[in-house]
């Protein structure tokens, strides 16, 4: 946990460097101007779209986990939704600790067992690394489109995205073609282990089932999915006019792929990492760059008000979690029995 805590404070530092230098570079007195001429009904607009950005997230959820036979209030759904979102957020360093803080409240508070907790949440990921790498690959596109040239920066990140764009790839034409994954692997596994457990491979059924194309289910999400890219550029452009910017919608589309590639970074809520790649993307796209670190700063200004409330709801349910121990202690130590017989 110390190690895990140096890499978090870690991150923060390096996050907090890179805005210094920034904002050094460009100028405060140009960036807080730019700032304050964000309209107020951009403030209502930006935030109703956030809002529904995050909705739609969790309805994408909903459906995986209704197809699981678990089917819980939207409520409950975006409440668990933001309190994972948070951790996400905030301490990208610590991967898929959203994950589990999402899957411990699904099964404490909706009994979710962990098998459909554990394939729910990693369709939900699938799902959101698809429309997250394509709207990255969709604005270097354009970017290169509208410049006519691949910086050398550039190349490096093509190069790396190439190994999760890569990976998902294979894994949809793998589900939906029912060609199990397990075996490929099965070879190299068997050289270490006696053999992959049978209910490895019964678990990746179970997965497959929901890409199954007369699942009606899977197309709700891809469509929740899809929706939720729309917002996203949506919300990015809304934000842009109330800035001021006569921008377009490709222009926008441009700077929301770089917004994710920003994102790729572990550093927490994309502290200066967002910062220098909008800079760099708004002075080749024909715009200022401190009104890039004005639209960072109030693009994270929502996102952190959300991270905010979700922070709340994880503790709440934490410190509802605790008290319960407190006053009745066999609980946590049933809990584990009952975990682990149910694993097997």
């Amino acid at each position: 946990m110390k190690k895990r805590e140096l890499l978090i404070l870690l991150s923060f530092l390096i996050g907090g460097a890179i805005i210094y230098f920034v904002f050094q570079k460009i100028g405060v007195k140009e960036i807080w101007e730019a700032f304050l001429s964000f309209s107020p009904w951009g403030v209502f607009w930006v935030l109703i779209l956030t809002v529904l950005y995050h909705l739609t997230a969790a309805w994408r959820l909903k459906v995986i986990l209704e197809d699981k036979k678990y089917p819980i209030s939207t409520k409950g759904v975006f409440s668990t939704w933001l309190a994972s979102f948070a951790l996400a957020y905030f301490t990208p360093i610590a991967l898929m600790a959203d994950g589990v803080l999402r899957t411990y409240i699904l099964k404490e508070k909706y009994s979710v067992p962990w098998k459909e907790n554990i394939i729910s949440n990693f369709i939900d990921k699938l799902l959101d690394g698809t429309i997250f790498f394509l709207t990255i690959i969709t604005g270097i596109i354009f970017f290169i489109l509208h410049n006519l040239t691949i910086p050398i920066k550039l190349w490096m990140a093509i190069l790396i995205l190439l190994f999760p764009i890569g990976g998902i790839t294979f894994f949809y034409y793998r589900a939906f073609k029912n060609q199990s994954m397990l075996k490929l692997i099965e070879k190299p596994i068997q050289k270490m282990f006696k053999k992959l457990p049978e209910r490895a491979f019964f678990w990746e059924s179970e997965l497959f089932d929901f890409f199954k194309s007369n699942n009606k289910n899977m197309w709700k999400a891809m469509v929740f999915n899809f929706v939720r890219g729309i917002i996203n550029w949506s919300r990015c452009w809304v934000l842009l006019l109330f800035l001021g910017l006569p921008i377009n919608w490709i222009e926008s589309l441009i700077i929301v792929g770089f917004t994710n590639l920003a994102y790729v970074l572990p550093i927490p809520a994309a502290i200066g990492s967002h910062e220098a790649i909008q800079a760099f993307t708004f002075s080749k796209l024909g715009f200022q760059s401190h009104n890039a670190i004005a639209f960072t700063l109030i693009l994270r200004a929502f996102d952190v008000l959300i991270g905010i409330v979700g922070i709340g709801i994880a503790f709440r349910f934490g410190t509802k979690r605790l008290r319960k121990i407190i006053n009745n202690p066999s609980v946590e130590q049933n809990e584990i029995e009952n975990s682990s017989t149910s694993h097997h």
